[in-house]
């Protein structure tokens, strides 16, 4: 085992969670009942837990129930995890662990965490609740396995006053009061025993004068820990529907503010149009009863992807007719890649944050380019893509210090390092590529496959690329493992050798321009997509690609530039000559290509 991995001797297969949140003392109580499957016998059970959780019962329940001391529990707050460590050792089969805890609501925008309205128009600012796990602080909330390939169902019931909203990734299975009969700990494994029975609230009516409700929320999907989501406060809402093509059932859309919600309608829309376009490109339903977005004021990114519950900034979020179109070009993009999620790292997940990029490399091709062009095409976003993705890739990946877009991540403590434009930017760039080269229609029947193949389950780059290679009948692995396990970018340098022939190299482009023997060992697989200009109009060499360090190629035209409209992730070197004659040439390129010439500069 990984001295930053858990133990894979035993896992979980069901959560079945309660919460009830005080908003008013800013603390919450849980208990969690884990079923779990022992793979082999073993005297340890060893899962996540921060230390800011204190446990106040432990049981344990391997065909009879036995309340364990708090002494069996021994904690590693370096590591931020739980051993349980039994008088006997726990035998292959089927085995429940309950974990009843409690823990302040801080606003470190972590685990789960409070926050504060704007005030009203009296100044006063509600406290709400709500949870932010990815990657690693689902750990914070509630002991569990918190790594992406440890997928389980949960059951959640949130446990409130009357006048507070509940929303989790679920929706509503059923709500009532909430005033459980007295129960022993051990009873937590009895038949018809009641979720959240043991958080009995202790304090007087009169400081509760609203009452506590119950709501049980149906049961997940097979998910990951870190899109586990829930929260509790005085949120009001506006709501939509979506009709799927695929299954005809209707789902409703919801986004949830505590104030401003007039401001809401762009997200509402966006997230409604996305839901349509994803059917469309995937081949499949969204899965999932409903649609949440939670708009909160005290967030640590700019969204969250949890399943059936994103949640997002406030400054993303709300726009108005006095918004810039900027403010509305980045609510309604950063909706669709949260949606784009919703499949593409939710139904199927990474096994390891190694392979971090699958989520968002996608997600940001689709949010940021593929999805507002089909949605939004008035914004023209394919030049947005190549400022604000494309360029900074490069620029980026041109330094020494950077890394390969696919990178080792054996601690789960750094994992926060890799959420950078590698994994964002140059993955989405390179995906980009790849689309181009192939053609949209035959992509994204790729990654309907590799979807359908992995449903609910994990999944790792190489089996996107074989999901990609049955639609287009080549082996794509051997195109774009460089692109992805290699750090840098090749610059391809151009020579005219006269007779419209040119000779064409690859090398690794560094910033500094001083790539050493030892940086420039990788050979890229780089579709060139030679556009050549003639009084027929423009025309693109699809089938043109550099795999070698050299190569010659026979131009049709001496009005001709590579990497035509700047599909490809690398920069071109022409001669001065060449460069002068494009500069006069340069009406007879399209916008992104003449971009694409000044970023070569």
């Amino acid at each position: 085992m990984s001295d930053y991995r858990l133990p894979t001797s035993v896992r979980p297969t069901h959560y079945e969670l309660a919460v009830r949140t005080d908003l008013a003392a800013l603390r919450y109580e849980a208990e969690v009942i884990i079923s779990l499957e022992v793979l082999e016998d073993t005297p340890t059970i060893v899962f996540h837990m921060h230390p800011s959780l204190s446990v106040t019962h432990l049981a344990l329940n391997a065909g009879s129930t036995q309340e364990l001391a708090l002494s069996a529990l021994h904690t590693d707050a370096d590591k931020e995890r739980a051993t349980v460590k039994l008088a006997e050792p726990l035998k292959k089969g089927a085995a429940k662990l309950a974990v009843r805890y409690e823990a302040e609501l801080n606003g470190n925008m972590m685990g789960y965490y409070r926050s504060n309205s704007d005030p009203d128009e009296n100044g006063k600012r509600l406290v709400y609740a709500l949870t932010q796990f990815e990657p690693t602080a689902a750990r914070r909330a509630l002991p569990c396995w918190d790594e992406p390939l440890f997928k389980a169902t949960f059951g959640v019931t949130l446990i409130a006053r009357k006048h507070e909203v509940v929303l989790a990734n679920m929706d509503a299975e059923g709500c009532k009061p909430f005033s459980p009969a007295a129960v022993k700990f051990e009873d937590i494994f009895a038949d018809g025993y009641v979720a959240g029975s043991t958080l009995a609230p202790t304090f007087s009516s009169a400081s509760n004068p609203d009452g506590w409700v119950a709501t049980r929320f149906t049961p997940t999907p097979l998910m990951s820990t870190y899109l586990l989501a829930w929260a509790c406060g005085e949120f009001t809402h506006i709501e939509a529907l979506h009709k799927s093509a695929i299954t005809g059932k209707t789902i409703p859309l919801r986004v949830y503010a505590t104030n401003n919600i007039d401001q809401a309608k762009m997200a509402l829309d966006a997230t409604a149009s996305a839901l349509r376009v994803y059917e469309e490109l995937f081949r499949i339903a969204y899965p999932l009863p409903k649609l949440d977005t939670l708009v909160a004021h005290d967030f640590d990114m700019g969204a969250m992807e949890n399943w059936g519950l994103i949640t997002g900034r406030t400054a993303a979020y709300l726009v108005n007719e006095r918004s810039s179109l900027a403010s509305l070009k980045r609510c309604g993009t950063i909706q669709c890649h949260e949606v784009a999620h919703m499949w593409f790292g939710n139904i199927v997940t990474m096994r390891w944050w190694d392979n971090l990029w699958l989520n968002e490399a996608f997600a940001t091709l689709m949010g940021s380019l593929v999805l507002p062009e089909r949605i939004w095409p008035e914004w023209k976003m394919a030049g947005e893509f190549l400022e604000a993705h494309w360029d900074r890739a490069l620029s980026l990946d041109a330094k020494r210090s950077s890394h390969p877009i696919q990178v080792e991540c054996p601690d789960s403590n750094k994992i926060a390092t890799i959420f950078d434009a590698i994994s964002y930017s140059k993955g989405a760039s390179v995906l980009r590529m790849l689309m181009s080269v192939v053609g949209e229609e035959k992509f994204f029947q790729g990654v309907a496959t590799y979807l359908n193949k992995h449903l609910y389950g994990n999944a790792e780059m190489q089996d996107l690329w074989d999901g990609i290679s049955s639609s287009v009948g080549k082996d794509v692995g051997d195109m774009m493992n460089a692109w992805t396990m290699r750090v840098g970018f090749p610059v391809v340098r151009v020579e005219e050798l006269g007779n419209s022939k040119l000779k064409l190299s690859q090398a690794r482009f560094l910033s500094t321009g001083d790539a050493k023997p030892e940086e420039n060992k990788t050979t890229w697989w780089v579709p060139l997509e030679v556009k050549t200009v003639d009084k027929d109009g423009a025309q693109v060499d699809h089938s043109a690609v550099l795999s070698d360090r050299e190569m010659e190629y026979n131009v049709a035209s001496d009005t001709f530039k590579l990497n035509a409209e700047a599909v490809g992730v690398y920069r071109v070197a022409y001669t001065p000559e060449r460069l002068g004659k494009l500069g006069s040439q340069a009406a007879s390129f399209s916008p992104a290509d003449r971009l694409g010439l000044i970023k070569n500069r």
